[in-house]
């Protein structure tokens, strides 16, 4: 399993924001870099949509999926954990 930063690439004042609460760097657990964002998508939805069992859309996107908001990369091993130092990270669960 890789650690994934996810690092915002646009101007904060880019209209392809919207309304998004979340504009920092997040780091996911995943194998693929696709995986990430999708984990961060569940991420922003869980801790900014309420109940994430519940569908607020068919299709539910965030920021996260956006490649123009938002680059993904694999955090080399020695970078790691100063990076968890520094940003929230999404740890890969199985329920």
């Amino acid at each position: 399993m890789s650690i994934w930063k996810l690092s915002p690439i646009a101007h904060p004042d880019d209209p392809h924001w919207k309304e998004y609460k979340y504009k920092e760097p997040l780091l996911v657990e995943a194998k693929e870099a696709g995986a990430a964002r999708l984990r961060a998508t569940r991420w922003y939805k869980e801790q900014f949509q309420g109940d994430p069992s519940k569908k607020i859309q068919q299709f539910y996107r965030s920021a996260f999926d956006d490649e123009k908001l938002y680059e993904v990369r694999r955090l080399t091993p020695e970078s790691v954990q100063e990076e968890k130092e520094k940003f929230p990270m999404v740890k890969y669960n199985v329920v």
